[in-house]
């Protein structure tokens, strides 16, 4: 065990440590320091924020042009056709943002839930399903995985996603089915509207070149030809303008090296995170959805 001696020899140490700290002078006159915060509607952008803060006692300064923004979380979800490259641009974002200290959350739709597991059966065509039940199976898919994302950002994490209702008014809301299904997501209590979408575009028959490239015939989902990713393209655009005024969308040109996308995207994210800002729009950045 540890005897008086060593206790002694130990207190010693700390005292001849201590003595060798410079010390300043308590300050002889009370200061007291006044901060007034103006009342606002919190809508969960930035918790807390302070620019060109500075402490010094007397001519011994502390820390000086401080800035510190803290903010509740960001959503931003990534959307595109099937071989648009969402999957590369998504893991690339997420990078750049955890290098700034940004703690990120990759996730996509359908999710890993039972419901998940009968969409991608249903996507593969293992299991015949219409336009209806597709977009159904998606709304319930969507709904839990909400209760995820909702953990995530108040956590103050980063989501990104892809999909997201976006793509199923794309996919699933053809002809008389565009507005049912887009309400049946919109009008939904459970399913959070995400800060900002970014469409990545792109040429269908180059989308399906690179997805013929890394599968087989035998592996292609029931969406994957040139004649359906037209007709979703051009349904990706409806959305956009359905969209117009009620989500921010930022379509970015998906073809070119993957460096190149990827400043495009990151173009994009810092256009809907600076929206945020501005308060231009309802809910932080907090979801970024790449559609498909």
């Amino acid at each position: 065990g540890i005897n008086n001696r060593t206790l002694y020899r130990r207190a010693m140490s700390i005292q001849h440590r201590m003595e060798r700290i410079k010390k300043t002078e308590k300050p002889k006159t009370e200061k007291t320091m006044k901060a007034t915060f103006g009342e606002k509607d919190f809508s969960g952008d930035v918790a807390f924020k302070m620019k060109n803060v500075s402490k010094a006692f007397g001519d011994r300064v502390l820390f000086s042009d401080i800035e510190l923004k803290v903010a509740g979380g960001e959503r931003i979800a990534l959307l595109g056709d099937n071989g648009t490259g969402k999957t590369t641009q998504m893991r690339l974002l997420c990078e750049r943002l955890e290098s700034l200290g940004m703690e990120t959350v990759l996730t996509c739709e359908p999710s890993t839930s039972p419901d998940g597991q009968a969409l991608r059966r249903a996507l593969s065509g293992k299991e015949p399903a219409n336009n209806s039940r597709m977009a159904a199976l998606f709304l319930i898919d969507r709904i839990g995985h909400n209760a995820e994302i909702e953990g995530w950002l108040n956590e103050g994490k980063t989501v990104i996603s892809d999909r997201y209702y976006y793509a199923s008014m794309a996919y699933q809301g053809q002809g008389e089915n565009f507005e049912w299904v887009a309400r049946m997501n919109l009008d939904c209590p459970h399913i959070r509207k995400p800060d900002g979408a970014i469409l990545l575009d792109m040429n269908p028959e180059d989308s399906m070149a690179r997805i013929r490239a890394n599968r087989t015939s035998d592996e292609l989902g029931i969406y994957e030809t040139v004649a359906q990713q037209e007709k979703i393209r051009a349904r990706f655009a409806r959305v956009t303008e359905y969209l117009k005024d009620e989500d921010l969308i930022i379509t970015v040109n998906a073809a070119g090296m993957v460096e190149e996308v990827a400043e495009r995207v990151w173009a994009a994210y810092e256009a809907i995170r600076k929206a945020k800002e501005a308060q231009n729009w309802g809910l932080a950045v907090r979801w970024v959805r790449m559609p498909s």
